[in-house]
């Protein structure tokens, strides 16, 4: 989670390489339903895969077998201090899911950071009647939002 960004928000990042003990560099991990994406999507609701941009087109794909020369890896680089580490050293399951144990992690995280982000509600993903009742109030604003927008 990167400390500028929402604590709801939370990335999945495969770590390829530690520079000097200070920064990390890896490949991100992006949810691969089709549509808008959500940042805020709970963990046990993401179907994981490595993110990729086609070159000319910068669209996100997965590169058949023998077309990965035209695509790039999304990678991100970040110091130590840039981000919060809230699950490590976990390996996803089949058809991209994320262990059931590690989102039980983000939860009770989520659920410490909520007192001073309320938005943290909006990540977790195994909720309580209450923490139900408190999504649909940041959903109903949402859509509220975007109603108001559009008229």
């Amino acid at each position: 989670m990167l400390k500028t960004e929402e604590k709801s928000i939370l990335r999945v990042l495969e770590v390829l390489e530690v520079v000097d003990g200070q920064q990390l560099i890896g490949w991100h991990y992006i949810h691969r339903a089709p549509g808008a994406f959500n940042p805020e999507l709970p963990l046990a609701q993401r179907r994981l895969m490595p993110e990729w941009a086609h070159l000319r087109t910068q669209q996100r794909a997965r590169p058949k077998r023998g077309t990965e020369d035209q695509y790039e890896k999304i990678l991100g680089e970040y110091s130590f201090g840039e981000f919060m580490l809230v699950a490590a050293g976990f390996h996803m399951q089949s058809d991209g899911k994320v262990p059931t144990p590690v989102c039980a992690r983000a939860d009770a995280w989520l659920r410490r950071v909520a007192s001073s982000s309320p938005r943290a509600v909006l990540g977790i993903s195994e909720p309580t009647e209450a923490e139900l009742k408190k999504q649909a109030a940041f959903q109903g604003k949402a859509r509220a939002k975007v109603v108001s927008w559009v008229t």
